[in-house]
């Protein structure tokens, strides 16, 4: 009773909770209606030509593709992410414009582009073998057989559906391309502008003032002066999505010397123990070192202990010194005279997965144990070698010099087997049974063993955390950019530096790089104000060593829409061509007379040349490079004419004529058709595809999701 009446005193109250209470109620279902109408689109990447690409089947796709093509490698994630977008905003283009025109795939022709005579480039690339250049036929049947015996690993059989996937996106394209190429005809009046403008050429002499002619400082460029050039030149500079600049200061982390001290302490202080272990392996492999089979001459080693390796007593250890940015100690395994070159023959079994590895270990060590018995002979039992072009001469590779085979193989012929002896090589060709059957020795020059152990001169982590304080204290005192110009005006050791324009799915962030950090920025700055600074200090990895080399604060320079370009987004960038455009009015306006000799007189660093031999069709002027607008008015003057001074690419010109352009004689009109359309057609494959992504209607939402 006592709660009603409070209910009844306070019934205003009740009013508001249930108000409150609908309301939820509504906008909960507005919310429940747009999930279930738009669920679909919250995985969307986007949408090509009305086709949606989802993020679930990309991300799969790239880990798929990231464990089966790049071993598990996250390196340049993000360049393979833009390729796999490609193919998949491709291959909705190409699937849309086939069905159109009723192009397919039909199964025997997808077989022959899988396992056929008439392999995909997508197939013939992934099998093809590293040291020979052609198709491992032998891996392909494999996988062929693993496939249709279902015996493949779960993940391996979702790659080659991609795959599949990806041979039929290309063999359509392959048939687009073809329908486009066909359709070429080049009229005879082009083919006949063609011939003249490539056969015509003539010779024709020049003046060439430089721009440096005139100093910067004498040189004052306007807004107008900026404005008449981007008028002049707006096609060069529209763009076709939004950008954004950002301006960034580096606080670059480098080890001070009481790091570089205490690094080459900590060598300095194992190098007893080194010196004494009874197990030289095991105690490189415990200290980061390494210890190599093969025994090096003086050239390979580092100067500071190469000579004194040459004269200690087997067992020494030399060092710390330093070699480049690492200091080290080595010790003296071994020293003897290595042969020049080594004649030895072999027996291969290939492999190239771990079953296939055992059993050719198993097959090898059966023709090791039949030869050492003397069961079987050698020319018998190289019959089941596998290096098919070496089994005619008995496996035998001839005299090799140092470094002329794989690395286990040299090793083991060179300095671990011995006359007459058969032993066992892994390399990546798979397992070898080898003989060695001859020495040469010329030189007699020694070899030595050794082992290392090193540590790399990188700061500490006290000297990273320092940067990183200095970083985050800049950070705290300057708001926005403006505030970190003013900050950085007197201080030489800081630098405001400024990326190109970037787009909304780049990965790359001017010098910065294309690291996972960069993408972070990126991210930001579309979300951003301009000149507001980001809130958190962004940290760069060293990629080897993998300390913290950088801290970076970054901002928003500006922001550009799509289209033409503003003024004030550019000016820095076209500044040196403005300038350049200024200096050659200059230049000009000094030139008198068109006597080329008074011509130089009046100039410090002009210079009198020929030009010989030039078409219109050429691209560059032999010892000047780009010169579109001099080979042009070349053309266009009587001979001996002399022109009117060129603003050109480099500097200034003033050009005469010498020779007429070679009368073009009786022309073989097919032939010449044939030549001129078959450079379009050459440019098919890539332009077409190139037009169709340009006109494709695509929504681009990947930076969504990263």
């Amino acid at each position: 009773m006592a709660l009603i009446g409070k209910i009844r005193k306070n019934s205003w109250l009740l009013v508001i909770l249930i108000g409150m209470a609908l309301a939820a109620f509504i906008i909960m279902d507005m919310v429940a209606g747009q999930t279930s109408a738009f669920g679909s689109d919250q995985t969307s990447m986007g949408a090509v030509a009305g086709k949606k690409l989802d993020w679930k089947e990309f991300s799969r796709a790239e880990q798929i593709q990231g464990n089966i093509l790049y071993g598990g490698s996250g390196a340049n994630i993000y360049g393979r992410r833009s390729l796999l977008w490609d193919y998949y905003v491709e291959e909705a283009i190409v699937s849309k414009e086939a069905d159109e025109l009723g192009l397919a795939i039909g199964q025997a022709e997808l077989e022959d582009a899988l396992f056929g005579n008439n392999l995909s480039t997508i197939i013939t690339q992934r099998f093809r073998n590293p040291q020979t250049g052609q198709v491992d036929r032998q891996s392909l049947n494999q996988a062929k057989q693993a496939i249709e015996a279902n015996t493949t690993d779960p993940q391996y059989r979702e790659f080659w559906k991609i795959q599949v996937d990806e041979v039929k996106k290309e063999r359509l394209q392959n048939k687009l391309n073809n329908l486009v190429s066909k359709a070429i005809y080049t009229p005879t009046w082009m083919v006949e502008k063609t011939h003249q403008e490539n056969s015509n050429k003539l010779d024709f002499r020049y003046v060439k003032i430089p721009f440096d002619e005139i100093e910067n400082s004498s040189v004052e460029v306007s807004d107008a002066d900026f404005n008449a050039f981007l008028s002049n030149n707006k096609a060069k500079y529209v763009q076709n999505e939004e950008t954004r600049k950002i301006s960034y200061i580096s606080f670059n982390v480098s080890p001070t010397s009481a790091d570089t001290l205490a690094i080459k302490q900590s060598i300095a202080e194992k190098i007893s123990d080194f010196r004494t272990t009874d197990n030289d392996t095991i105690f490189v492999e415990n200290n980061y070192g390494s210890i190599d089979g093969a025994y090096v001459n003086r050239e390979a080693l580092a100067d500071a202990v190469a000579d004194d390796l040459f004269t200690a007593e087997l067992g020494s250890v030399l060092g710390p010194y330093q070699d480049g940015n690492t200091f080290k100690a080595v010790k003296l395994l071994d020293r003897k005279v290595i042969p020049d070159s080594v004649r030895a023959r072999h027996i291969l079994r290939r492999a190239t997965t771990q079953a296939e590895f055992i059993a050719a270990v198993t097959t090898i060590d059966s023709i090791k144990t039949a030869l050492e018995s003397g069961s079987a002979t050698w020319d018998a039992m190289v019959q089941q070698s596998q290096d098919f072009a070496s089994v005619p001469q008995g496996g035998d590779q001839g005299f090799a010099g140092q470094g002329k085979m794989v690395k286990p193989f040299n090793d083991m012929i060179f300095f671990e087997g011995k006359k007459g002896e058969y032993n066992t090589v892994i390399s990546q060709f798979g397992v070898h049974l080898v003989e060695v059957m001859d020495y040469k020795f010329l030189n007699n020059e020694e070899g030595v063993k050794v082992a290392y152990i090193s540590n790399t001169i990188v700061p500490s982590q006290e000297t990273q955390d320092l940067i990183q304080d200095k970083a985050l204290e800049f950070l705290a005192t300057n708001k926005t950019l403006a505030d970190a110009e003013a900050a950085i005006a007197n201080d030489s050791d800081l630098e405001l530096v400024t990326t190109p324009a970037i787009k909304r799915n780049d990965y790359i962030a001017g010098q910065l790089g294309s690291e996972e950090t960069s993408r972070k920025i990126i991210k930001w700055a579309y979300g951003a104000s301009t000149g507001e600074i980001a809130p958190a200090v962004y940290d760069y990895q060293d990629p080897i060593d993998l300390y913290v080399n950088k801290y970076v604060v970054a901002g928003l320079q500006s922001k550009q829409a799509a289209g033409d370009v503003s003024l004030a987004n550019i000016r820095s960038e076209i500044e040196a061509d403005v300038r350049k455009n200024k200096k050659g009015e200059m230049i000009k306006a000094k030139v008198n007379g068109t006597d080329f000799n008074s011509i130089v007189s009046s100039f410090t660093n002009a210079a009198i040349d020929t030009a010989r031999n030039i078409s219109f069709t050429s691209n560059f002027l032999p010892g000047l490079g780009s010169e579109p607008k001099v080979i042009s008015n070349a053309f266009k003057l009587a001979l001996n004419g002399v022109s009117q001074p060129i603003i050109g690419t480099s500097g200034v010109y003033v050009i005469q004529p010498i020779t007429n352009a070679n009368p073009v004689g009786e022309l073989n009109i097919p032939q010449l058709r044939q030549q001129t359309e078959s450079v379009v057609k050459g440019q098919v494959g890539t332009r077409l595809m190139q037009a169709l992504v340009k006109n494709a209607d695509v929504e681009d939402n990947r930076s969504r999701f990263y």
